[in-house]
Formats: structure tokens, C-alpha cells, sequence
């Protein structure tokens, strides 16, 4: 299952599409049978990993009741107390994320905490020699609340990330490491954080074949680079290695974390500076709202309707749409006030003005119904309680 990555990302970020739901589904039957139906592959180890993967997020993030008995038993076989599972550290990670996620209870999850938990004390240079390690190394330790393994990830990962001959491929695992830590650093470590997620995000959007090609391409050639780099040259296209999955499922939580990091990385003087453009431009949003308002008060706004009911029906259509009409221009300038004091004075994001309009225009076209079921009620109230 080459994508049991990607669907963890996906929930791990919080990302929201309609084809999670569908892979959940995928997942739990890909889980039943194999665990129920014993109809592993040759290769355990992975097939133990994409388990272990799966189980954590179904369990964690979409409340499925999997088989978690069968489970506990497929890895208490393999485990051993001095060598983990298989003697892999990357597996033996997974297999205790998965275990504390959907079966905490388990003789083998305490073996495989404390296997991990060694193995990051006592041999961090062997064993994050494959930087993908560290991303998974930390999952293990933030669900347990192990803060002293986590003190030393975040070391390794500054280590590394100081090594500028650390290929860029490698560079997103100790990014993502210290970027889910970011308020432990300083403020210099935080530039070095962004400058590299930077550096990983452009290296996966300009690198990776699926970032170049349309999706009808790549379904057409989806084997191996070796298999099918002559085939995509013979057709025009330039052909390039694919990405690893890990790689491209860990950049799409690095994207997501690095958005929600922002306000970590200003300065003191841009934080000042966003709460006060945040306030300005707030102010005068709600002051441009109140202006309507006032302005159409003094025109007799809202009309009362009651003076033609029922005998007008047509002017009492015409009154109560002049209505409506008032109270969603008051309300239209709250959307950007919202925008702008909650981006910049409450999450303080530093966003360009621009952008925040969009934003708010976005949100209006998104809850327009609400805004005129809102609208009718606000224009009806001087017919109910006056």
C-alpha cells in the first residue's frame, strides 16, 4: 500500500477532501483482510509497517474499530526485547506508533517504546543515518510523552540541519522535527527552521515528478524511473527519478505546520507591525459597517412592514428587500474586520493585505446563504418587536 503515507498525512495535517473518506474506507479492508484473513505478504516487514501505519491513523483519526486482537498478536510474534521487530528501527517505530494508537495495552508496546527509546539514547548515529528516522522516531516519542527522547531529536535534527552536505532530500525530517518544536528554539534557529522548510517544499514542488506532470501523465507511467524514464524521453518528456512517498507524505505535513508556524517567525518589530495593521485595518472595517448604518437610520431604515400588510403586498415585497438590502451591506465590511483582526492581531500571520481580502471575499462567497437567512431575520426584527 504505497500510499499509507499520504493517507496519514493527510489526516495528521488535517487536511479535509471527500477521497480521505473513501481511503479510510480502503484502509480498514485492507486491514481486515490481512490481519483476519492472515494474507500477508512475503515481505512482513512491510507489510507490518503499513499496518501499524494504518492502524494509527483509522484509530486516531476515523474512529474505526479495527481488528486490533490480531494485531497485538502479529507483532508480539516478531518482537524481540533487544532487537525490535526485524531488527529495523524504521518498522519497530511504526509498530509502537501503531500499538500506542490502537492497542496501548499490549505487552509488545512497552518492549517496542523502550527498543526506540534506547536506540535514539545510545546509538543516534547509526541509526539516523537515515533521516527519515527521525521523523518517525518522534511520532513514537510525542505519543508517549517522552520529553528527554525528544530533547535529543531535536538535537540530532539541529546537527544535521547544520551540515550543509546533507542532501536536500534529507533535509525535510529534521525540518519537520525542529518545526514541530518551534517555540523551543531561539529566535536564529527559527530563520535556520524556515529557511530550511523552505529549501524542502522547493525542493519537492520543482523535483518531484508529480509536482512537473499533469495526473494523466503519470498514470500512464507510473512504474519505476528504470522502467520507464526511456518510455516518457520517447514521448517528450523529460524523464525524472519519483520521489520517495515518505518524502512527498512528510512535505505535505511540513506545508501545513510551516502555515500554521508563521507568527514564530517574526521578528518582534513584524509582530508589532501586525497588530497594529490588523487593528487599523479592522477599525476601519467595523467603522465602515457602522457608517451604513448610520446612514441608513437616518433614512428611516428598517422600514416597518406591518403599515402594508396585507393590503400592499407588492410594497411590502419591495420594503422588506430595501431591508435586506441595508443589513447586508452593514454586514458585508465585517467579513474583512474579522479577517484582519483575527489574522494579524490574534494569530498574527503577517499576511499581506491583499491576500487577506481575498480571504475575506472567499469567506463570503462561501457563506452567502447564511448571510441572507441572516440578513432577512435582522430586517424583520423592527416588524417583531417594535
Amino acid at each position: 500500500m504505497v500510499w499509507r503515507f499520504t493517507f496519514f498525512a493527510a489526516k495528521y495535517a488535517e487536511y479535509k477532501n471527500e477521497a480521505l473518506d473513501y481511503l479510510a474506507d480502503v484502509a480498514n479492508l485492507w486491514v481486515e483482510e490481512k490481519l483476519k484473513e492472515g494474507t500477508l505478504s512475503p515481505y512482513v516487514d512491510r507489510d507490518v509497517g503499513a499496518l501499524s501505519l494504518f492502524l494509527f491513523t483509522l484509530k486516531r483519526y476515523c474512529s474505526y474499530s479495527a481488528s486490533v486482537p490480531e494485531f497485538d498478536r502479529l507483532i508480539s510474534k516478531h518482537t524481540d526485547e533487544n532487537n525490535g521487530l526485524f531488527g529495523n528501527f524504521f518498522t519497530s517505530a511504526l509498530a509502537a506508533l501503531g500499538l500506542c494508537g490502537a492497542c496501548p495495552t499490549s505487552a509488545a508496546c512497552p518492549k517496542l517504546q523502550q527498543f526506540v527509546g534506547r536506540e535514539i539514547a545510545q546509538h543516534p548515529k547509526e541509526t539516523f543515518n537515515d533521516a527519515k528516522n527521525l521523523a518517525v522516531a518522534y511520532l513514537v516519542s510525542k505519543e508517549r510523552g517522552d520529553s528527554g527522547s525528544i530533547s535529543l531529536l531535536v538535537q540530532e535534527s539541529r546537527r544535521k540541519l547544520g551540515n550543509l552536505a546533507l542532501p536536500r532530500s534529507e533535509r525535510l525530517f529534521p525540518g519537520f522535527v525542529l518545526l514541530c518544536e518551534i517555540n523551543q528554539l531561539g529566535r536564529e534557529e527559527r530563520l535556520l527552521v524556515k529557511h530550511s522548510c523552505q529549501e524542502s517544499m522547493d525542493f519537492v514542488r520543482t523535483y518531484s515528478v508529480e509536482a512537473t506532470y499533469p495526473s494523466e501523465l503519470l498514470s500512464q507511467y507510473s512504474s519505476d524511473a528504470s522502467a520507464s524514464a526511456s518510455t516518457m524521453e520517447a514521448n517528450g518528456h523529460k524523464s525524472r527519478p519519483r520521489l520517495s512517498r515518505i518524502l512527498l507524505s512528510f512535505s505535505l505535513v511540513l506545508l501545513r505546520l510551516y502555515e500554521k508556524s508563521q507568527p514564530a517567525f517574526l521578528t518582534r518589530e513584524a509582530r508589532l507591525q501586525s497588530v497594529i495593521r490588523g487593528t487599523v485595518y479592522g477599525t476601519l472595517w467595523v467603522g465602515i459597517s457602522g457608517g451604513l448604518f448610520w446612514l441608513g437610520a437616518e433614512g428611516g431604515m428598517p422600514y416597518d412592514l406591518r403599515t402594508f400588510y396585507p393590503a400592499h403586498p407588492v410594497l411590502l415585497l419591495v420594503r422588506l428587500a430595501a431591508n435586506m438590502a441595508w443589513v447586508s451591506a452593514i454586514l458585508l465590511p465585517l467579513f474583512p474586520a474579522f479577517i484582519f483582526i483575527d489574522r494579524l492581531v490574534l494569530r498574527r500571520q503577517g499576511t499581506g493585505e491583499i491576500s487577506l481580502l481575498r480571504q475575506s471575499w472567499a469567506s463570503v462567497r462561501k457563506h452567502w446563504a447564511l448571510k441572507i437567512l441572516l440578513a432577512a431575520a435582522l430586517a424583520s426584527l423592527r416588524t417583531l418587536f417594535s
